[in-house]
């Protein structure tokens, strides 16, 4: 097994919300109570997980609104039929960029190198159980001779190896087309 990469999510609201920042954020949910509804690519994935950890470690009264995926539920910000999302950076960026999505936070203990600007969770919320990133892995199938091994690490390393050529996410998500946002373990990002 391998770890390739860890991946951070991030908090976005919708204009209408009127925050800046995570703090105003927490604190006009307080507020009002049930009213605000997340969306998240489906139940269980990193996006309802991230926000799962937050909402339990800060006593937050927020519904889900789980789809089937970032496709869905980042329409669904834009359209304000859900104030606030967990989102993958390459999903939203345009958005952010047209000033539709508002970042408030990543949900990383550090700032991520294609976001600089971009506070991360820990800088604002000291918990622990809120700082959450999530890992990529390859797993060898069960029975794998040495000689199949010996391939997947020779393969993991070249990738690994060309982090010379500095334009982060273009290798991940040419090799990966379903995972993109990420940076590998050693702290610079996969890049070609």
């Amino acid at each position: 097994m391998s770890l390739i990469a860890r991946a951070q999510r991030f908090i976005v609201v919708h204009p209408k919300t009127g925050v800046n920042t995570l703090q105003a954020f927490v604190s006009l949910l307080k507020k009002k109570p049930g009213e605000f509804t997340y969306g998240s690519s489906g139940i269980g994935s990193t996006h309802h997980l991230t926000m799962a950890a937050l909402k339990s470690a800060l006593s937050l009264d927020v519904r889900h609104m789980p789809f089937r995926s970032s496709g869905q539920s980042t329409p669904a910000l834009v359209g304000g039929q859900v104030e606030f999302s967990v989102a993958a950076l390459p999903s939203i960026s345009g958005f952010v960029k047209s000033g539709q999505f508002k970042v408030l936070v990543s949900n990383a203990p550090t700032r991520f190198t294609q976001a600089p600007d971009i506070p991360a969770i820990a800088e604002v919320v000291k918990m622990p159980e809120v700082i959450k990133t999530f890992h990529t892995t390859v797993i060898d199938p069960v029975g794998a001779g040495p000689g199949r091994i010996r391939q997947g690490d020779r393969a993991r390393a070249d990738v690994q190896g060309r982090q010379g050529r500095r334009s982060e996410n273009r290798l991940v998500a040419h090799a990966w087309p379903s995972v993109t946002g990420l940076s590998d373990v050693a702290g610079t990002a996969l890049g070609v």
